[in-house]
């Protein structure tokens, strides 16, 4: 077992390597120019309101780590693995409360450890560990705690101060990540109906429910009130909407990824089952089937009362339909934005595999070599089709893009190709495309990826066939000065062209590169 404990972190961080972050960009890029903008401490924990957010704990947390580790990616993406570590832990930990294993719980554990779900959290230096990793952390505890409550203290004491700390650890998640708001509604809910909690008293349940609500008042009242912000703001600062069908399509997006079938934009989901191989799906169906024969089983199970008295008035009958309404309401802040990133499915699908597993362990088996063989038999399934959707898809989505195109300014910056003393760099297209532009921004954050590397200030324009008379850029480089100004062109590296400029203006190198195919 010490071994397997030991092998738990090794694994996850070699699981991500591939994929490790080496150049800064992006939202990553935009937060530490934030953050090194701000003098006081309160402002560097509140950075997050100047995106309309209010997460004081990821806030502390990212100026934590920009203290720590400055400019070195490496720190960050250690951090990072370390939170993904903790979650597989208390993953297991959970786990280990139905299957009374800790090998199979560790194991189990991976699930979550090296799921496809959490690849926004190795790969995103200041949102990925620290917001959406840290905020799983705070659920899973608040989750071991709730089941704690309803499943296996027995007395009204430990059941009181089980949920106390689920309230806390909810506090924390909802601090990190507003999202997690919802897991106070969810409390209240089950301190008033859920049969496993009926001993606990009325003025016991009247003071639990008190704190919850009051927790959700002041959440409220300190982002109306305090900081002036919306109570709720969705992706890219869009607010949340029930205004059309788009919410219902992301849910079942998401219940189909979470179950196995991936579904949506490639640049989001990477690859969608569709696009799998035959053979790939055919594992995929199986397992999908598996869950549905586990389910059934369970469900049969139930509908037969073949749980003695004492099990359904301490509420094991209900557990699963009172987590299947979790799961829902973790889904809903997610599908009520302008997309559905798979990041956001993270708590929901941790709440399926805890449900298939809680499902599995009232299976009927002969012996434990059965019991263990299909155990293993489902969790391989699990890890190969995470596996699959991250190998193959990992290239897709829109991150691993921009971290390519950062990569290459940053090999420009380090080879030379890029000049310290340039100020003005015009990237010359092959053909115009705004979209490829706006990426281009949002990578380098709007030149900022410049004054990060080389502590120079400069000015990207982008520039399309100069050389033609009737072309609008035709006369971007009047003022052109040899000595401050560059010419670059960005392909698998970038190259700078300033010379063919200064000979022919491009003409000839145009002509190359608008004979090459498409």
């Amino acid at each position: 077992m010490l071994l397997l404990v030991i092998a738990v972190p090794m694994i996850i961080y070699l699981y991500f390597l591939q994929w490790k972050t080496t150049t800064m960009y992006g939202d990553d890029l935009y937060m530490y120019k934030a953050h090194a903008a701000l003098n006081t401490f309160s402002e560097k924990i509140n950075l997050p309101g100047s995106f309309q957010k209010y997460r004081p704990v990821h806030g502390f947390s990212m100026h934590f780590l920009i203290e720590i580790f400055q400019k070195n990616v490496n720190g960050y993406y250690c951090f990072n693995i370390a939170i993904q570590v903790i979650n597989s832990f208390l993953f297991a930990l959970i786990l280990n409360l139905f299957l009374k294993s800790v090998s199979l719980s560790l194991i189990a554990g991976l699930t979550i450890g090296l799921s496809r779900f959490s690849f926004f959290n190795i790969t995103q230096l200041y949102n990925g560990g620290a917001l959406e990793g840290l905020a799983i952390t705070f659920f899973l505890a608040f989750l071991f705690y709730i089941i704690k409550a309803i499943q296996f203290d027995n007395d009204s004491a430990h059941k009181q101060s089980d949920i106390i700390k689920a309230i806390l650890f909810a506090n924390l998640s909802m601090y990190t990540h507003e999202r997690y708001i919802v897991l106070l509604p969810f409390i209240v809910l089950l301190i008033l109906i859920y049969p496993g909690l009926k001993m606990l008293s009325r003025k016991q349940k009247s003071i639990l429910s008190l704190i919850a609500i009051a927790s959700v008042c002041l959440n409220i009242f300190l982002k109306k009130e305090v900081y002036n912000l919306p109570f709720f703001v969705g992706t890219g600062g869009k607010t949340m909407s029930l205004s059309s069908s788009t919410p219902v399509s992301f849910f079942i997006d998401g219940l189909l990824s979470i179950l196995g079938l991936n579904e949506g934009p490639d640049y989001l989901v990477g690859i969608n089952f569709h696009s799998l191989k035959f053979f790939n799906q055919l594992l995929v169906t199986v397992l999908l089937i598996g869950f549905s024969v586990t389910f059934f089983i369970y469900f049969r199970k139930i509908i037969k009362s073949n749980f003695s008295t004492q099990e359904k008035q301490t509420g094991v009958l209900w557990i699963i339909p009172f987590l299947a309404l979790l799961f829902v309401l973790l889904l809903v802040p997610a599908v009520l934005t302008i997309r559905l990133e798979q990041r956001w499915l993270q708590a929901s699908y941790s709440i399926f595999i805890l449900c298939f597993i809680i499902a599995f362990c009232h299976l009927p088996f002969k012996n434990n070599y059965s019991r263990n063989s299909a155990f293993f038999l489902f969790i391989i399934l699990l890890l190969w089709s995470d596996f699959t959707y991250l190998h193959k898809g990992a290239g897709n989505i829109y991150m691993t893009n921009a971290e390519k195109i950062a990569n290459r300014f940053e090999e420009a910056i380090d080879k030379g190709v890029i000049k310290p003393g340039t100020k003005n760099i015009y990237l010359w297209e092959k053909q115009k495309d705004i979209n490829t532009e706006n990426e281009i921004k949002w990578t380098l954050a709007e030149d900022y990826f410049f004054y990060f590397y080389q502590q120079q200030e400069k000015k990207l324009i982008f520039a399309d066939s100069i050389y033609k008379k009737d072309n609008p850029y035709s006369n971007s480089f009047i003022n052109f000065n040899k000595n401050t100004d560059q010419i670059i062109y960005m392909d698998r590296a970038i190259t700078d062209i300033t010379n063919d400029y200064l000979q022919d203006s491009l003409k000839a190198f145009s002509n190359r590169i608008h004979n090459l195919p498409n």
